[in-house]
């Protein structure tokens, strides 16, 4: 085999090499046309909130959001990308922008969660939702609430008759404790306790909260970006 050759079969393994690798990069890694964690509000002026969907209902990766630099990720541990071991989510799963439920506050250093009761979205989504409460939840002894909102243009649930938790039970029969068993036992373990439910008021107050802590990372971020 001529040394020219070997040359091409080298530059060609090298370049398969690097585009898998930029490939694999993109499957784990999704960059907003703006920062997911500073660039949208948490509320909107309808009154909705802006959910960032890191989790589309029935799926089983478990991602998260990179707050160094605004992106969500597919969330790495114990060598391995992770995976919910489990029935896969039952609802799509994300965060509200601009919140941060800081261990300050007993929280888990993280955005305020919410369960977004509606059909699979795309991972990614910035999705207007509907507040019907707060599940009052720890994990580890850490408080872990999460607030339960509705996709505002779903055509599964009708949110122009779900206020809260009553209508959710009314109008959707099951649904609030499905989703109760499933937060419950998702880890396999005793670990996430839920302590009953707070109301669309405890649910904003929640939010509002955590917008104080997130203000030190806003900050931060204002004068070190480009």
């Amino acid at each position: 085999m001529t040394k020219k050759k070997i040359s091409l079969i080298i530059f060609l393994g090298l370049l398969f090499f690097l585009l898998k690798s930029q490939s694999f990069s993109l499957e784990n890694k999704i960059t907003g046309k703006k920062n997911f964690f500073h660039e949208y509000n948490a509320f909107n002026a309808d009154g909705t909130i802006n959910v960032v969907v890191e989790i589309p209902a029935g799926d089983n990766d478990k991602w998260e959001l990179w707050k160094k630099d605004g992106s969500i990720r597919w969330e790495f541990q114990n060598n391995s990308f992770r995976k919910i071991k489990y029935l896969p989510y039952i609802s799509n799963y994300g965060f509200v922008p601009q919140t941060l439920f800081s261990k300050e506050i007993g929280g888990d250093g993280d955005p305020i969660d919410v369960i977004l009761l509606g059909e699979r979205l795309k991972r990614g989504s910035v999705i207007k939702g509907k507040i019907l409460g707060v599940i009052n939840m720890k994990d580890e002894g850490r408080l872990d609430s999460k607030i339960v909102a509705v996709n505002q243009n779903s055509f599964v649930f009708n949110s122009s008759i779900l206020n809260n938790f009553d209508d959710l039970s009314k109008n959707y029969p099951g649904a609030l404790e499905i989703i109760e068993i499933w937060f419950r036992n998702y880890k396999l373990n005793n670990n996430n306790i839920i302590n009953g439910y707070g109301s669309v008021n405890d649910a904003k107050n929640l939010i509002n909260k955590s917008a104080e802590p997130y203000k030190l990372i806003k900050g931060f971020w204002e004068n070190n970006k480009k």
